[in-house]
């Protein structure tokens, strides 16, 4: 009989083993402006294989734009999210950064996120190649920058801007 931490580590080998090696297009938001990115652990990894260090990004140049200009250069905003298809809710009075930067990694060596969290997005491993540095502007993703109504209502409406991702999804899926 296999028990829980035979059965979660077994499913973590799993999850390596699945490396995929095909060459993608990754986008890494960020509100700095620097040179080289460090490959880091993620706070709050859900289940990731072995807390990877690597350099965390997304498939869309849109959802990395909204991590660049929703994360505060200090990392000390919480009232804010960033859904799969690029739309970030925030607080009523969290600031939005005016300008952010999304690097553009093209990489065939990269780990998908956790089935339990998607958010934290594809760890890259090695040394990604860097292809282009963007600049983004807030002005520029208006129509993607939401604001919760409240503080008490942010999961709610957060949990529903996820949904309405998922029934998109689900339905592209049906479509094929």
């Amino acid at each position: 009989m296999i028990n829980k931490d035979t059965d979660k580590l077994a499913k973590n080998l799993v999850a390596i083993a699945t490396k995929t090696a095909s060459l993608k297009r990754f986008y890494h938001g960020s509100p700095h402006d620097i040179e080289r990115i460090e490959p880091k652990v993620p706070r709050k990894s859900g289940n990731f294989p072995g807390g990877h260090t690597g350099i965390y990004t997304h498939p869309t140049l849109d959802a990395a734009a909204m991590y660049a200009l929703g994360r505060d250069k200090e990392n000390k905003n919480r009232g804010w999210g960033v859904t799969a298809s690029g739309k970030l809710l925030a607080l009523p009075d969290m600031p939005i950064n005016d300008k952010g930067y999304v690097y553009e990694y093209e990489s065939d060596n990269y780990v998908p996120p956790p089935d339990d969290h998607k958010a934290i997005g594809y760890a890259l491993q090695g040394n990604p190649k860097l292809i282009k540095k963007h600049e983004v502007y807030s002005k520029d993703f208006q129509d993607r920058i939401l604001r919760a109504k409240s503080k008490e209502t942010f999961m709610d409406e957060f949990k529903d801007l996820l949904k309405e991702d998922m029934d998109k999804k689900a339905e592209a899926e049906v479509a094929t």
